[in-house]
């Protein structure tokens, strides 16, 4: 790899849609779960413009290679203050889960009544999830997701052909029902942020890497396969 495979850091502001700054990040890291939010940190100087803006609620973007490889909520900020005269010493720290965590905010909701749990009968899980989604917008939440998959096909236009019967806990998060359809099979999801929102998609075949040929690992920002 070239000396321009440069790794950037951007921050987005709280409405998903203003690019506040590439970050001066001295080390991050960015941790990649399978139908899961994974998480991130970064760590700036402390007394750069940027450690000044930064507040809790905004999405770090990590690109490399001109590709967007995932992100991470601003959660955590940690202030690391040293004597004036050591500015190695004086950072801000940066962390939070990723951006399948907004899933974990709305939970499964039953409307006037005191059941404890829902039956879903005769749907897809991509049915019933997207039933969920939708009950919880409506309720004013996840504003800023929407999803390229339906009822009936997949985000790559493959039919789901299930059809399921569960029975949902009320109170449970909807990442987690996600997360229990994977586990059973037939479904796996993921997310990205795209013009000032985030995209759910979902896939019957899977998303892993395709082990029937090499796979290549690589590690740093200047190194050979």
């Amino acid at each position: 790899m070239a000396n321009t495979d440069k790794v950037e850091w951007i921050l987005y502001a709280a409405n998903l849609t203003t690019r506040m700054r590439i970050l001066p990040v001295s080390t991050g890291h960015l941790y990649l779960e399978m139908n899961g939010a994974g998480s991130g940190e970064a760590k700036i100087p402390l007394d750069s413009e940027a450690a000044g803006i930064i507040t809790s609620g905004m999405f770090i973007q990590n690109n490399y290679r001109g590709a967007e490889r995932g992100g991470f909520f601003v959660e955590n900020i940690k202030k690391t203050q040293v004597d004036a005269g050591e500015n190695a010493g004086r950072w801000m720290s940066i962390s939070g889960r990723g951006a399948l965590a907004l899933l974990d905010q709305p939970i499964v909701w039953n409307e006037d009544t005191t059941e404890s749990t829902r039956i879903f009968n005769g749907m897809t899980k991509a049915a019933i999830l997207i039933q969920l989604l939708t009950e919880a917008q409506a309720r004013g939440a996840l504003s800023t997701l929407t999803w390229n998959f339906t009822a009936s096909v997949d985000s790559s236009s493959v039919a789901w052909g299930d059809s399921e019967e569960y029975q949902i806990t009320v109170g449970e998060s909807i990442l987690q029902i996600a997360q229990n359809f994977a586990e059973v099979g037939g479904f796996e999801f993921s997310i990205a942020l795209s013009g000032g929102g985030f995209v759910l998609s979902a896939y019957k075949n899977g998303i892993g890497t395709n082990k029937s040929t090499t796979v290549f690992f690589r590690a740093g920002t200047n190194c050979l396969e």
